[in-house]
């Protein structure tokens, strides 16, 4: 899939890029703990608190970068990032002597999660160039992109070119995305240019224009679930029908990593050299049940994936799109979310993984400001009591 000079590139950036990372692949402007000598140490609640997965305001020993004071206060007389308190013998780091300030005044650092301030990116230092800058400079472009329209472009750096596009390696690779919402659209599409991503656009179907003989085949499901299962359904036909290999799908509501084309470079070499028949591989998801998942032995990015919901973006094979089609999920369709199906699909054969950090995260979370869904939120199809509903009450 991929030139072997290429992967090797891919590879060796990100082991440089982990080595920068506080851990496992991640990044962020707060420590979770300290050591006892004033390091670095992990925290269990760490990477829930940076992955959104737990929200609040968590009392932390050190944040760094991005820190907001107030300087009216009495207690920000006691704060320096050179003087250190006394009887002080830990590391001559300025932040960490902020932190050690604040535990001297009887303060405490605290970080908030509960809404979305940004991105920190990687520090860069000799060992990188202007190409890794570069694509550091795109992820704010994304980033920036998420909630409002894109940058307009200066005169003054005109002469930067958009990257050429491809398909990263597959057959195809699909934009999911309702007519109704163009916005979404718009937004993706920009993101794909900055990517250098050549992707199908596929108008998703739209629950509200179901017709009552259909939904009278259906289970307590929502019109928006309905739809979002056939977008999906329809392009494992195209899939199957053209004889596509592999195929890359996106949702419209998603934002992503730092460095996602290397990622997924990595990623697939790691799948190509362990899992080669791969039938299915999550990039983006929800999970519900993250203790029942582990990590995929001789692997740093792909785990096996529990029960899970949200499905951001996920890679397909050919032989995952004939096992799927080959359930006949149209007759068995369930709410996603229903632990039931498992009893209507068999056998259960598809070899499904998922990348861990994922490379995709939805740009909006259940109770964010501005969150909404087309899935969620929309009639219920509840097939005893709205079997008789008419196409104008639907």
């Amino acid at each position: 899939m991929l030139d072997a000079d290429v992967v090797l590139e891919n590879r060796q950036t990100l082991q440089l890029l982990m080595q920068q990372e506080n851990v496992e692949g991640y990044y962020s402007n707060f420590w979770g703990a300290m050591s006892e000598k004033g390091y670095y140490d992990r925290s269990a609640d760490y990477m829930e608190i940076v992955d959104r997965e737990k929200m609040g305001l968590f009392p932390v020993p050190l944040v760094h970068t991005a820190v907001l004071f107030d300087m009216r206060r009495e207690l920000s007389r006691k704060l320096s990032y050179r003087t250190p308190p006394d009887n002080y013998t830990g590391p001559r780091d300025d932040i960490i002597i902020l932190a050690h300030n604040f535990r001297a005044a009887g303060a405490t650092m605290h970080i908030l999660n509960t809404h979305y301030f940004g991105k920190v990116v990687i520090p860069l230092d000799h060992r990188f160039n202007l190409k890794d800058e570069r694509e550091q400079f795109d992820y704010i472009l994304l980033e920036a992109n998420v909630f409002g329209p894109p940058l307009p472009h200066s005169p003054h750096i005109s002469f930067v070119a958009k990257p050429p596009k491809d398909k990263l390696g597959f057959d195809q690779v699909y934009l999911i995305n309702l007519e109704r919402r163009p916005e979404r659209r718009e937004r993706m599409m920009n993101a794909f240019d900055i990517l250098g991503i050549d992707v199908q656009y596929v108008p998703a179907v739209d629950g509200k224009k179901l017709t009552p003989e259909y939904l009278e085949e259906k289970e307590s499901m929502t019109m928006g679930e309905i739809g979002c299962f056939l977008s999906h359904y329809y392009i494992w036909e195209d899939m199957v029908e053209n004889n596509y290999g592999r195929v890359l799908l996106f949702e419209d509501d998603i934002r992503f990593e730092p460095y996602f084309r290397k990622k997924l470079g990595y990623l697939m070499s790691d799948l190509d050299r362990l899992f080669p028949d791969w039938d299915l591989v999550y990039l983006g998801r929800k999970r519900l049940r993250k203790n029942d998942e582990r990590l995929v032995e001789g692997s740093e990015r792909l785990a096996w994936p529990h029960y899970s919901y949200w499905t951001l973006s996920y890679m397909l094979s050919n032989a995952g799109a004939r096992k799927l089609l080959a359930q006949k999920p149209l007759s068995k369709m369930v709410p996603v979310d229903e632990e039931k199906w498992k009893n209507a699909f068999s056998p259960r054969n598809l070899l499904a993984l998922s990348a861990d950090p994922f490379l995709v995260y939805p740009t909006h979370y259940t109770g964010e400001p501005d969150y909404f869904s087309d899935t969620e939120d929309s009639v219920v199809i509840d097939k005893a009591q709205d079997a008789k509903m008419t196409k104008e009450e639907l």
